[in-house]
């Protein structure tokens, strides 16, 4: 496997928008279009690949000096369940620190959220479900001292 930085002009990132659109928005019957949001351009864009396919993406976005933002994480479902998801955590994170990042935030789907308590993210405020799916989300935080 390996974790690259993509341009949003790279067939990567492509496949990443059709992967995010698939397991995030496709079931609700929204359009592809809804996938991009306010954060898109001002990110950074990472894919964990396998030959040359895409198995994860994850993007790392600068909300204000040392602050950052970690969203949009999604794995191919046949690599689900093989630590992948971690793996490309745990990278983005690294890139953020290395960055000079202070804190980290995110907002986690409540059915996941123990995943990124393993990694030392807190829940920060109340839980909100996302009007346009339903899916109830918590913020996260992990911040380094």
């Amino acid at each position: 496997m390996k974790i690259q930085e993509i341009s949003n002009t790279s067939p990567l990132y492509r496949a990443a928008l059709k992967l995010r659109h698939r397991l995030f928005f496709a079931d609700f019957g929204l359009p592809m279009e809804i996938t991009c949001d306010h954060l898109e351009e001002n990110s950074t864009h990472f894919a964990m690949t396998e030959h040359e396919e895409l198995v994860a993406y994850s993007r790392l976005t600068e909300l204000r000096e040392n602050e950052y933002k970690i969203s949009q994480i999604v794995v191919e479902p046949e690599h689900q369940g093989k630590g992948h998801g971690k793996e490309i955590i745990t990278h983005v994170i690294e890139i953020a620190k290395y960055s000079g990042a202070k804190q980290i935030e995110l907002n986690a789907q409540v059915s996941v959220s123990d995943l990124y308590r393993e990694f030392g993210f807190q829940e920060f405020g109340e839980v909100k479900v996302v009007e346009l799916t339903g899916i109830p989300h918590i913020r996260m935080m992990l911040k380094f001292s």
